[in-house]
């Protein structure tokens, strides 16, 4: 009684019973109000100065959704609640939604490192990635500090700005420009080297390979024109050199392309560009036959 009369008539002793929901709150939705970049190692870009590839900055809009539980309900009350008669969600989600986002541009940075290299369309998918990252790197301390914990984060979707988009595009189509060129670059070499084999029509194959460059666009410059002109002009110096020299037509050393069918001079034909036969005479009658011939066309004897 005396305690109580000190206390004017009150138990100087009170207890008071306080009930937090422990279990996970699902339902909370996240979403960032402005583009965060991100390093898109999926579209990298050689590095003049270095050698080395770096990422394609991009930016992006994710959506998501986060679980979350009190997991120390003293600390809640002590930082949060304090001696409130009710303290529901609705007076934290606000701020907490936005130390998610925060939480969740840190993540974004370590997915884009050198280490991780998650390509920007593959984020819905890194679901265990981000809470490893998140609980390692301790991304979410301010949370915890309140008797919070997050346990679940899922990205919904992931959307690229206009800008982004545009650079994106840009990229694709000059990568399949430069596959289209190395590939034309390959089957020009190859058709080169082919021409340049054939001992029978080359200046033929060269001058198809000029027309191709045409029809290219002249993309591969003068990358075969050389070759051309030198297999070209190969079979024309010869008489060229003899209009110079006797100021007439050749006669004396003429012969019949047995490729064409018509009358030329000099070692190749001008108009296919077929080698000259070297002579050859048979060792029966001593009759001259193409080198050739399996049988001799005035005896018959077999070569």
């Amino acid at each position: 009684m005396w305690e109580r009369f000190t206390y004017n008539g009150e138990s100087a002793k009170e207890q008071y019973v306080f009930f937090f929901n422990i279990k996970e709150i699902i339902g909370n939705k996240f979403g960032t109000a402005t583009p965060i970049p991100f390093q898109d190692w999926a579209h990298p870009i050689p590095n003049q100065m270095t050698g080395s590839l770096m990422p394609l900055r991009v930016e992006v809009r994710c959506f998501g959704k986060y679980t979350f539980k009190i997991e120390n309900p003293a600390r809640f009350m002590n930082e949060i609640a304090g001696t409130a008669d009710i303290y529901k969600k609705d007076q934290l989600n606000e701020q907490m939604r936005s130390e998610v986002i925060a939480s969740f541009q840190n993540i974004l940075n370590e997915l884009g490192n050198s280490v991780h290299k998650v390509p920007v369309m593959e984020l819905p998918s890194q679901t265990d990635e981000i809470k490893q990252i998140m609980d390692e790197n301790v991304f979410d301390e301010p949370i915890r500090r309140r008797g919070i914990k997050l346990e679940g984060f899922i990205v919904e979707s992931v959307t690229l700005d206009e800008e982004s988009e545009k650079k994106i595009d840009e990229y694709e189509l000059s990568s399949n420009a430069s596959m289209q060129q190395g590939k034309l670059v390959g089957a020009y070499a190859n058709a080169v080297q082919d021409a340049a084999n054939n001992a029978n029509g080359a200046a033929n194959g060269f001058m198809g390979i000029g027309m191709m460059n045409m029809a290219s666009g002249g993309m591969m410059g003068g990358a075969t024109t050389g070759p051309w002109q030198q297999q070209q002009q190969a079979p024309n110096q010869q008489p060229q050199q003899a209009q110079t020299n006797t100021g007439a037509q050749p006669t004396g050393d003429t012969w019949t392309c047995p490729n064409c069918n018509i009358t030329v001079s000099g070692k190749f034909c001008q108009e296919c560009g077929k080698a000259k036969p070297e002579k050859a005479f048979c060792p029966n009658c001593g009759k001259e036959v193409a080198k050739d011939a399996k049988f001799c066309p005035e005896c018959g004897h077999q070569k």
